[in-house]
């Protein structure tokens, strides 16, 4: 029997073994289950945008449109929301990462929405970019340029293909079109019991995609001062390809 006395004088030896990441890489493959219980809150955050596209409109505060929202996902059955709601408007959504004011939209201005919902510990996330009135040409081309960029990455997308690609895949079209510097994040990440989870979709992680992964293809460019746009959407790894739970 191991005494006190040989705990104290460090007498039994141990190897410590790092988890690093251990838990991250068990949940970057989704079962069935679970990949079924994403899809449903990918489709309430669906169904909340659908109503809540209605409310995006001139004189709306931030502020409100996230308090419906939020609403709207608890309503559609979700638990809660996945993380605390975005809306920014105008020079607001310049901030990939901004918190909604009390700003009211203006006319022709970006509006990004950026929100999920949790159902029984899985989450989904989605955003999308509306513009009021008649639209900045600015932005018409910025618009344009991420949602051929998004789909770059996407049709890339399927079970052997590096992580690194899918990212240079929509990075280097926003590149050639003169707007890289203005796109200052990863493509995406991966979703499931947390809203970000391992691995990360980005130009440095050069594993490789696999079937039952979920991940959000997001890309984004933000002008300093003036305005945003991001499309962000919800990709499963499947046996053949993919599949998009948010469109």
């Amino acid at each position: 029997t191991v005494g006190e006395a040989d705990i104290i004088s460090g007498s039994i030896k141990k190897k410590l073994y790092s988890t690093f990441g251990l838990i991250g890489k068990l949940r970057a493959i989704k079962d069935q289950q679970e990949v079924g219980l994403i899809k449903k809150a990918a489709a309430i955050a669906k169904k909340a945008y659908k109503s809540i596209k209605r409310e995006l409109k001139e004189g709306k505060r931030e502020t409100d449109i996230a308090g419906k929202i939020d609403f709207l996902v608890k309503k559609l059955g979700a638990d809660r929301p996945s993380f605390e709601t975005i809306v920014a408007s105008g020079a607001n959504a310049s901030m990939p990462h901004a918190k909604p004011t009390a700003k009211r939209i203006k006319n022709s201005e970006a509006i990004i929405v950026d929100f999920g919902a949790r159902l029984k510990g899985y989450n989904s996330d989605l955003t999308r970019t509306s513009f009021v009135g008649k639209i900045d040409k600015h932005f018409k081309l910025i618009y344009s340029i991420i949602s051929i960029a998004q789909s770059k990455a996407i049709n890339k997308i399927r079970p052997g293909v590096k992580i690194s690609e899918i990212d240079k895949a929509a990075r280097s079209y926003i590149v050639k079109k003169g707007f890289g510097k203005y796109f200052t994040h990863a493509l995406g990440h991966c979703i499931g019991i947390d809203v970000h989870e391992l691995p990360s979709i980005n130009s440095k992680n050069h594993s490789v995609l696999k079937e039952g992964m979920v991940f959000s293809v997001e890309p984004g460019i933000y002008i300093p001062g003036s305005g945003g746009v991001r499309i962000e959407d919800m990709i499963l790894v499947t046996a053949k390809g993919h599949e998009v739970l948010t469109i």
